[in-house]
């Protein structure tokens, strides 16, 4: 069974907007990578892909969600392209979705991962992996590059920064997606259902 929104997306009264009024106010766009360090999330993209498109004429930085010894792992240099905002609780995530102008999320390897329904909920605009496990569950709802080629991934990232009219195409189309998918109360009464219906069959003995 898919995995789904937590209802606190929903659920505005109960967001705490204090790491995402910690994100600098600079002229450079921000996009959200929320999730930890684990080596298949591939953090390690994340400036490689800010290098290409400041060769493009782009300004970028990357909010990441990273504990400090996540962080001290990454080369040096690469922290100038980061705003490391460090782990952050549930209710903090829709505003620093929001605060971005943009979600990523460049993961090589998932089983699900629930961040890109989060992404599309809470943003309308995620660029991702082109890999199985993204577009079975978000279909043609974000825009796709290969997550080990950074030139690739700026191009298609420089493509939509370029045109707004696409941008606001593209955010519309993923909020109306987002609005069909079930909640999270929708899935524990599915399972519910399905061991209802398993209680419920005659017995073979």
């Amino acid at each position: 069974m898919p995995n789904a929104l937590n209802g606190i997306f929903r659920r505005r009264s109960s967001w705490d907007r204090t790491a995402a009024d910690e994100i600098p106010s600079t002229q450079s766009v921000k996009l959200c990578y929320i999730s930890r360090g684990y080596p298949h999330k591939n953090h390690a993209v994340l400036p490689r892909i800010g290098e290409a498109l400041e060769r493009l004429g782009h300004d970028v930085q990357f909010i990441v969600t990273l504990e400090h010894a996540e962080m001290a792992r990454l080369p040096q240099e690469a922290h100038r392209w980061l705003i490391n905002l460090g782990p952050l609780p549930l209710r903090s995530l829709p505003p620093v979705y929001e605060a971005s102008y943009a979600a990523i999320f460049p993961s090589l390897l998932e089983s699900f991962s629930v961040a890109p329904l989060e992404a599309l909920h809470a943003n309308g605009l995620l660029f991702a992996s082109d890999r199985p496990f993204v577009r079975d569950v978000c279909e043609d709802n974000c825009i796709y590059f290969d997550p080990t080629s950074p030139s690739e991934a700026a191009a298609t990232i420089a493509s939509v920064l370029s045109d707004s009219g696409a941008e606001l195409a593209l955010r519309l189309k993923a909020r109306e997606f987002s609005r069909s998918q079930f909640s999270a109360r929708d899935r524990a009464q599915q399972y519910i259902d399905i061991i209802d219906s398993e209680l419920n069959q005659p017995s073979l003995l």
